[in-house]
């Protein structure tokens, strides 16, 4: 799926619609699951939640869902 164009001139909720879209997506073909956060500036104009936290017991994914991380190269 190809990434959504954004660039600084796109209003903030069109930003919101086109990447919610994105990871919606990507949530529902089970690509993806976790928190994505988008800064401008350093500041964030985007954070959703997508997926499962504990697909077993069907707890989904908050912004605060801590994420076990490993090594990741």
């Amino acid at each position: 799926m190809p990434l959504p164009a954004l660039n600084g001139s796109i209003a903030s909720d069109e930003i919101d619609r086109r990447l919610d879209a994105y990871f919606s997506t990507l949530a529902k073909q089970d690509v993806f699951s976790g928190v994505a956060l988008v800064a401008r500036d350093g500041v964030p104009v985007f954070m959703k939640a997508y997926g499962m936290a504990d697909r077993e017991k069907q707890i989904a994914n908050t912004i605060r869902t801590r994420f076990n991380v490993g090594s990741i190269n």
